[in-house]
């Protein structure tokens, strides 16, 4: 029978893992299904839908895979950067990268998406209408974020441990008009 579902866990801790090849027929992901393989560079996917699973906020099957550099597949993006599916980008591949613009389209960051922590300044696109839970937790070089007009929601935590923000910009409806602290609204 073809592969339809990665379930939880099923090769988190696993630093063997250098690159994976998902087939046509997987249609669903379940949480952490890939965490903390801190091989892991490159990701396969040759589905055209993914249903990936979700709790408490929290979404990235590839959660704390930091060195992954490339999605390849039809739920990739152009640059092959982020992994994306109903305009929810679920994942963001930055290693090596000081700055990245989320790709025009995307309407929701998932919880937990940056899985590279080093990076210093994201740029968001118009359209974005909600950024979640931990989306950029411990991005500790994030230094600067520029909200989008169209932001509507903002998840608690989305930017903790990021140490090095030295402002926040752009929609007004989610930072304090000194630009200092942050305003989270669901």
């Amino acid at each position: 029978a073809p592969l339809t579902t990665i379930k939880k866990e099923s090769f988190r801790n696993q630093d063997n893992l250098l690159h994976i090849y998902l087939p046509k027929s997987l249609n669903f992901i379940g949480l952490n299904a890939f965490a903390y393989c801190n091989n892991l560079e490159e990701v396969y996917i040759n589905s055209e839908t993914l249903e990936i699973e979700m709790t408490y906020g929290k979404f990235n099957p590839f959660d704390h895979c930091s060195k992954i550099v490339k999605f390849v597949g039809p739920l990739a993006s152009s640059d092959g950067r982020c992994l994306i599916s109903d305009n929810t980008l679920y994942c963001l591949a930055l290693d090596g990268l000081a700055e990245y613009s989320i790709p025009q389209g995307i309407k929701e960051i998932a919880g937990d998406a940056c899985v590279n922590k080093e990076i210093e300044k994201i740029f968001f696109s118009e359209g974005l209408e909600m950024i979640g839970m931990d989306a950029f937790a411990n991005c500790r070089n994030l230094k600067e974020i520029t909200f989008p007009s169209t932001l509507k929601n903002l998840a608690s935590y989305a930017f903790r441990g990021c140490t090095s923000i030295e402002g926040f910009y752009g929609n007004e409806k989610f930072h304090t008009s000194d630009n200092r602290c942050l305003i989270a609204y669901m």
